[in-house]
């Protein structure tokens, strides 16, 4: 996995603006261009698997992930997708609620911003985590990424979705440390998303982070609602 260029990339993978690019990089700066940002939900999200489910010419997908409206297959760039509409709007909805904010954990890397928003997310401008080269080849390179990004991301409760996320001990097993509340969901690639987790999700991140419970209560409720489904 090679790394994002260095000389103008945050660990987010995303340009420095050009009015703070003399600020230490242990300084996240947000689209409000607030030097501080406020305390957020941060929600890290796959797209194969989760957004797309794989195989994306699968009709299980259709039939098994409960969304009812419009799907569509097509080619999204390089790469051949599958979605459902009314998913594409759910997390439209969420990605704009106030100290919310949606980052790619994904392969795509930059290309889900780039081509993402053909489908109608609105995503053009979410930052992306990247691997790097130097990460050993038995690590899954997500855990890594984002290991490195989270002490430099403004964080009151975190949200990770990713299909592969219940195959990955490690993981869990650090989100647990956190010591904030964690939301881990990992959809049946087939299916990707549910309304069932976008109900999940809308929960979590809405009302005061102190009301909810600490990280090992929350996860043992909710990070497994799509593995039991494989």
């Amino acid at each position: 996995m090679s790394p994002g260029p260095l000389n103008s990339a945050t660990p987010y993978g995303r340009p420095w603006p050009s009015r703070i690019r003399n600020v230490p990089k242990d300084v996240i700066t947000r689209r409000s261009k607030r030097a501080d940002p406020p305390m957020a939900t941060q929600v890290f999200i796959d797209v194969d698997g989760c957004i797309s489910p794989h195989p994306p010419h699968s009709g299980l997908s259709r039939t098994n992930a409960g969304w009812t409206g419009e799907w569509t297959d097509a080619r999204v760039g390089p790469y051949d997708c599958l979605w459902s509409h009314d998913l594409v709007r759910e997390l439209n909805v969420l990605s704009v609620l106030p100290n919310v904010q949606f980052n790619f954990l994904t392969s795509w890397e930059d290309h889900a911003r780039e081509f993402l928003p053909s489908i109608g997310l609105d995503c053009s401008d979410w930052p992306f985590l990247t691997g790097v080269d130097g990460d050993s080849p038995g690590d899954w390179w997500k855990l890594r990424a984002l290991q490195r990004a989270q002490p430099m991301v403004p964080l009151d409760r975190l949200v990770w979705i990713d299909d592969e996320l219940n195959r990955q001990p490690e993981a869990l097993g650090w989100l647990k440390t956190l010591g904030v509340p964690v939301l881990a969901i990992s959809p049946c690639p087939v299916t990707g998303l549910t309304p069932a987790h976008l109900e999940t999700i809308k929960t979590f991140v809405s009302g005061p982070a102190a009301a909810l419970p600490h990280t090992n209560k929350y996860e043992q409720r909710y990070s497994f609602q799509g593995p039991q489904e494989r």
